[in-house]
């Protein structure tokens, strides 16, 4: 008789925890989103996880597992660690011998979301420039007007007051 998928999963992180020296909360990690995986195959197949086949861990069941995270709104940097977490397992099992081949190497990593960068509003920025116009050195450090108008090797001597028209012509530009 096969070994069932939830004994190949507590040796899996108990693998984890020893021979990779996973931390505790890496270790709950994995166990969280392979626990979630493996429910999801299982359920594929129509048995349970502790009847589940290692076999059955095919490219379709990972493929399936990652488009149902996607129709649940998961967002693609958890998805993407899901699924590294999925093909460490089926490396292992297949270092293991439970399985062949590794179909974890055939499915995509989801690519990551690609942000717009924030831009400061109007109010915002009036309120840049007027902090590194003034002298205030809170106001300075507040709004980071020396880190923004004067180049990193001019702000030590920026602040000790030795370049300061420098500086100021710069800020001049600026306005």
């Amino acid at each position: 008789m096969s070994v069932g998928m939830t004994e190949h999963l507590r040796k899996f992180l108990e693998f984890l925890a020893l021979n990779r020296n996973a931390s505790a909360h890496t270790v709950r990690a994995y166990e969280s989103d392979l626990t979630q995986f493996l429910g999801h195959a299982a359920a594929r197949e129509g048995v349970a996880v502790s009847d589940l086949r290692a076999s059955s861990l095919d490219r379709a069941a990972i493929r399936a597992f990652l488009g149902e995270l996607h129709r649940a709104g998961v967002s693609r940097a958890t998805a993407a660690r899901k699924l590294a977490a999925v093909r460490t397992l089926l490396r292992y099992l297949r270092r293991e011998g439970a399985i062949d081949d590794d179909p974890g190497s055939l499915v995509s990593t989801p690519k990551r979301d690609v942000r717009m960068p924030s831009h400061l509003s109007e109010s915002e920025m009036d309120a840049l420039i007027g902090a590194a116009a003034s002298d205030d050195t809170s106001s300075m450090r507040q709004y980071s007007g020396r880190s923004t108008f004067c180049p990193p090797a001019r702000r030590s001597a920026a602040s000790a007051s030795a370049r300061r028209p420098s500086c100021a012509r710069r800020r001049a530009a600026v306005t």
